[in-house]
């Protein structure tokens, strides 16, 4: 069963496997706190029993198979066998509260700020490479006026480098 990432697909998933008819269902997801979260979450609200798996474990069952190559339909096998036998030792996914989500949006947003502000360190010192007096021409200057700064800011190779003479 293959279907679309969005709440539709999750839907039409968890519909296909309740028309299965097996009895109780339980469903274990690579990544559940990642790119899996949505589908996860998902099933967690519509009651069903839902467990993290490494994407180790699922690498491990694809090397125990007769085929080692990564597929989707290896790669559920793997999940689904991980699941059946070590159900009871896998994490299980429960339903995020205010606090996580509020908790993964606070996260997600310091990464960001760490690497905007890594870019920043970066174009700050590629500038002053280009041009070491660069800091004192630019003064304290404000987002708007930085970028038109940068945009004027043509670099010269100086006589002496070795580059200039093949850039030339």
């Amino acid at each position: 069963m293959g279907g679309q990432n969005s709440a539709l697909g999750w839907q039409e998933l968890l519909e296909w496997a309740i028309g299965l008819d097996h009895g109780p269902r339980q469903w274990g997801i690579e990544g559940a706190w990642n790119y899996g979260r949505g589908l996860g979450q998902h099933l967690v609200e519509a009651g069903e029993t839902v467990y993290e798996v490494n994407a180790r474990w699922t690498a491990a069952g694809r090397r125990r198979a007769r085929q080692t190559a990564k597929t989707d339909r290896l790669d559920a096998k793997a999940v689904a066998d991980c699941v059946r036998q070590e159900a009871p030792k896998l994490p299980r996914v429960w339903g995020d509260d205010d606090t996580a989500v509020l908790d993964l949006l606070t996260s997600e947003r310091e990464a960001v700020l760490g690497e905007a502000t890594r870019l920043r360190n970066q174009l700050h010192a590629l500038l002053l490479q280009l041009d070491p007096e660069y800091p004192s021409d630019w003064g304290a200057s404000t987002r708007r006026k930085g970028l038109t700064l940068l945009r004027a800011t043509r670099h010269q190779p100086s006589e002496h480098s070795r580059t200039s003479g093949q850039l030339q």
